[in-house]
């Protein structure tokens, strides 16, 4: 199959529907469905960022080739429904689509991605609204919505973490700190804050309503990739350095340390209930902990790293991107 992708032949997109046992000693694979697209570029095999409407009946899915592919979803059935023109490049990676994120209202798409634009798309008509640049480097990692819908933050190569009015598409303010990358930035779940993640190693804090540094973190050992706040607030980073970190965000203090991974950790994602922390990276295993202890609960083996982890709306199902034509959604029935 990898060489048959290598020599830019079409193929298929899989999406293996298994069941996620959290508390049984196996994983059991109930079904696996293959779903077909149109005829792919070699550079559509990376996936690297999905995410589900807020109403959990569709499934945007970004790849290196700066597409975006929409999914409907029944509960039972995922259906490729369209592909659309997205990130342009003339060779990759300036065409890579790198991060995408529904408005809470799932009126609204906006996503960023390696040519340097930050797009801004009716989620309806599946149409784009604006394109804005404003980072001074191309590459813009992270795209993430607050919690009200009225902004947005992105984060890129240029070192700066950028907070934008999500009706209009103007900037509001420019947050700088980082000494290098910035991989990722989120807002937190009451929206006051911002965190973020760069090749400095630090986690840095923001005040949401000024911009003001809060907090820099220092616990990482090599560079930072990814931040996730978790519904109860808390700060998870993962990095370069296999390690995956719990923060107090009001104090900057550790919580705990999640440890098992054995290469970069580059997705955290979070069941909507909290209970249950989904993380994956290099070493292409998706791994699945108890929130409140950190216990690993199951450690699922894959054969591709993983870019992006998220839970359906209802916490049922679980989608995983990675490289080679693969994204696999999971079901959890226990």
């Amino acid at each position: 199959m990898k060489d048959m992708h290598k020599r830019h032949v079409s193929s298929m997109a899989f999406i293996a529907l298994a069941a996620l046992l959290l508390s049984a000693p196996a994983l059991a694979v109930r079904t696996h469905l293959d779903v077909a697209l149109p005829e792919e570029d070699f550079y559509a095999q990376t996936v690297f960022t999905a995410s589900w409407s807020p109403d959990g009946s569709t499934l945007v899915t970004g790849s290196r080739d700066g597409k975006l592919r929409f999914w409907s979803w029944d509960g039972e059935n995922l259906t490729h429904v369209a592909t659309v023109d997205g990130h342009e490049g003339d060779r990759p990676p300036e065409g890579y689509l790198r991060s995408l994120a529904w408005s809470p209202d799932g009126t609204k798409l906006v996503t960023v991605g390696f040519d340097g634009t930050i797009r801004i798309w009716d989620a309806a008509s599946r149409s784009q609204e604006r394109v804005i640049t404003g980072h001074d480097d191309d590459y813009i990692r992270s795209v993430s919505f607050s919690p009200d819908g009225r902004m947005f933050v992105t984060a890129g190569n240029d070192g700066t973490v950028r907070v934008w009015d999500a009706q209009t598409g103007a900037p509001i303010r420019t947050l700088e700190g980082h000494t290098g990358r910035v991989f990722s930035a989120v807002f937190s779940p009451d929206g006051k804050l911002i965190a973020s993640a760069g090749q400095d190693t630090t986690i840095r804090i923001w005040n949401a309503a000024d911009g003001s540094p809060v907090h820099v973190l220092e616990g990482h050992t090599d560079w930072a990739h990814v931040v996730a706040f978790a519904p109860n607030g808390q700060l998870y980073s993962g990095g370069k350095d296999r390690r995956v970190i719990v923060w107090d965000p009001e104090t900057g203090e550790q919580v705990r340390q999640l440890s098992g991974n054995s290469n970069s950790v580059w997705a955290i994602a979070f069941s909507p209930d909290g209970r249950v922390v989904a993380t994956g990276g290099s070493d292409q295993n998706l791994r699945l902990w108890d929130a409140e202890t950190g216990q690993l609960l199951r450690s699922l083996p894959g054969s591709d790293t993983i870019w992006t982890i998220e839970y359906s709306p209802d916490g049922e199902f679980l989608v995983v991107g990675n490289d080679s034509f693969v994204f696999k959604l999971y079901k959890r029935i226990s």
